[in-house]
């Protein structure tokens, strides 16, 4: 069962936008007007919008213990330290 759904979606280069349900009281509908599409959900919104419901996604104590996935693939792969994703991305 959902309240509220909005998404973004990019599919062969052109995306779509899509609301469902009540806008509720944390929301900042105003953002959702944007010209483009893409920037009308940002990363910092949805963190606004989980600590709205006591989520707080940047704090390490929130989480338990981590766990690895692994997969095989055949193309060629990279590895990234979690300190160094934070740091690309501004975050460290």
């Amino acid at each position: 069962m959902f309240i509220r759904t909005i998404s973004a979606h990019a599919e062969d280069g052109q995306w779509s936008w899509h609301e469902n349900g009540p806008v509720l009281p944390f929301e900042r509908a105003e953002v959702y007007r944007a010209r483009r599409i893409r920037d009308r959900f940002s990363r910092g919104l949805l963190v606004e919008y989980l600590a709205a419901f006591g989520i707080t996604v940047d704090e390490p104590a929130s989480f338990g213990a981590g766990v690895l996935v692994r997969q095989r693939v055949t193309w060629s792969t990279r590895r990234e330290s979690l300190d160094d994703v934070r740091r690309a991305r501004g975050l460290a």
